[in-house]
């Protein structure tokens, strides 16, 4: 068999056990990482088998199939305003050194649209940094649907959701406040 690049078909994984010549459970239980230490597993030899042949094919996990299966998408998503911001910076690296050794993948918008983006994509947690006011019924009806959000927002009232506040937004109000009135 081809690859699914030189056909245009995306390998199975009923193709890929058709080529190693094993059932579809084994090709799972093998290219979910489950080996079965310490049990009934299966052997190195048929696992080797089954790889071979995942690359032969150019087989890659259908993510949206995985996803129905579990109930789990395996990313995050990060709406930041200020991508340049050294704190923005420090959350992205954050969330990388946590998620990816756990197999979770950060998404980063750089947009302050995050509603648009989260009516149409799935995600296990998102994090955002700026709500509009236009934007607040979003995160409640969000919520309400099992999203995990955590909103950093001096405003935003918790529904259903975590919200992170930061001392120093309301200091510089008061101190641009005190500056224009003063």
């Amino acid at each position: 068999m081809a690859k699914a690049s030189t056909t245009g078909i995306r390998p199975t994984i009923r193709m890929v056990a058709e080529l190693a010549g094993v059932s579809t459970a084994t090709v799972s239980y093998v290219l979910s990482g489950r080996r079965g230490d310490g049990g009934p597993g299966v052997s190195d030899p048929t696992a080797e088998k089954v790889k071979a042949a995942a690359e032969r094919l150019g087989y890659r996990p259908n993510q949206a199939a995985r996803a129905i299966r579990t109930g789990r998408t395996n990313t995050v998503i990060l709406s930041l305003t200020m991508l340049s911001d050294p704190w923005s910076l420090s959350v992205i690296e954050a969330v990388q050194k946590a998620a990816v050794p756990l197999g979770i993948t950060p998404m980063i918008l750089g947009d302050a649209d995050w509603v648009k983006v989260l009516g149409t994509h799935n995600a296990d947690a998102v994090f955002v940094d700026a709500v509009r006011p236009d934007q607040r019924d979003a995160l409640r009806k969000l919520a309400e649907h099992g999203t995990t959000l955590v909103v950093f927002d001096e405003e935003v009232k918790a529904e259903g959701f975590d919200v992170i506040r930061s001392i120093a937004g309301p200091g510089c109000r008061m101190a641009v406040e005190h500056l224009l009135h003063g």
